[in-house]
């Protein structure tokens, strides 16, 4: 009977082991990609919103500045606010 005890107790230690790992390994993988996300995010944001040909797109629509601060300015600052609402209303701070 106390060998198996024995037996638990190590399955145990090796099971509480195997978790530490397992979390040591998310921790760096995060960190590797939050870096990644850091480095690109802003890149792809500037590449996005500089890439827009308003004169294209709203041409027919409405000429001028009043276009880019309404659909160009105005969108995406709705986005960024529409997202933080969601991701505060959701508790990921």
């Amino acid at each position: 009977m106390a060998d198996l005890t024995a037996i638990e107790e190590r399955c145990a230690a090796l099971l509480v082991l195997h978790a530490s790992l397992a979390s040591k390994h998310l921790a760096v993988v995060s960190r590797r990609l939050a870096a990644v996300a850091t480095i690109f995010l802003p890149i792809s944001f500037l590449a996005g919103f500089w890439g827009q040909n308003f004169d294209v797109l709203t041409g027919r629509i409405e000429k001028g500045w009043p276009a880019f601060l309404v659909l160009g300015v105005g969108l995406s600052a709705a986005c960024v606010a529409v997202t933080v609402l969601v991701l505060s209303r959701r508790g990921w701070n």
